[in-house]
């Protein structure tokens, strides 16, 4: 009998679910049911001692923290092809940030005892896994040194060189960022306020680097944002 392929979707080229071989990818689509959110869901809640891993098919989430005076702060975004609540399903430590839809999301969702077996049997996901750890931990420590030690204008420039790097899709105009970002996500993503992040979109955008819309940027001149982010 012919095997059931999963459903390869366009997911970026180094994403969680885009690297695993076939076979793998495969047994872990298998396991998970799918669930679609939609804008605003919550997928995972902080503090819940839920242990679920989440395999991003389609759509955009936003992670977020919270401090103990109850604000929110945008930690990362995260799209088709990713995976989120990976460390409450290994360990089961109760989740220590929210995700939530910022577009209709559909998601395979794995029980955690199930996703531990999978780990441990197939050594290329958990290298997978181990590997997507670690680039979030380098990409956090990254943005730590990066709100701390420059201005809004570089830090904006670095955020959005990231976003275009990792999210960003080829146009005629230039590398468009496809993600639905309000002014307050990017605010949130670059740690600061949002009449600064304002200020320095218009700086980049009178220097011809970008260009911008309605939750839309287009990266035009790569080099000048490259200054801008080192100055």
């Amino acid at each position: 009998m012919r095997r059931r392929q999963p459903d390869r979707r366009p997911w970026p080229a180094d994403s969680f679910l885009a690297e695993l071989a076939p076979d793998d990818l495969e047994a872990l689509i298998a396991a998970g049911t799918t669930r679609v959110y939609d804008r605003q869901a919550v997928l995972i809640a902080e503090g819940a001692t839920d242990t679920e891993a989440h395999l991003l098919l389609t759509g955009c989430v936003r992670v977020e923290g919270h401090t103990s005076a109850g604000s929110s702060t945008l930690l990362a975004i995260r799209i088709g092809g990713d995976i989120v609540g990976e460390l409450a399903a290994l360990h089961g430590n109760p989740r220590s940030t929210t995700v939530v839809a910022v577009t209709r999301t559909s998601v395979r969702v794995i029980d955690g005892l199930r996703f531990r077996e999978i780990v441990n049997a197939r050594p290329a996901i958990a290298a997978a896994i181990q590997r997507t750890v670690s680039t979030k931990l380098l990409a956090a420590t990254r943005y730590r040194i990066d709100v701390g030690s420059s201005s809004v204008l570089a830090r904006v420039a670095r955020v959005l060189l990231h976003l275009g790097e990792v999210y960003g899709r080829t146009t005629s105009p230039g590398t468009l960022i496809d993600l639905p970002l309000s002014q307050r996500d990017l605010s949130s993503l670059v740690g600061a306020a949002e009449p600064s992040v304002y200020r320095a979109i218009t700086d980049l955008r009178r220097m011809g680097a970008l260009t911008t819309g309605y939750r839309r940027i287009v990266i035009t001149d790569h080099a000048r944002l490259h200054k801008t982010a080192d100055s």
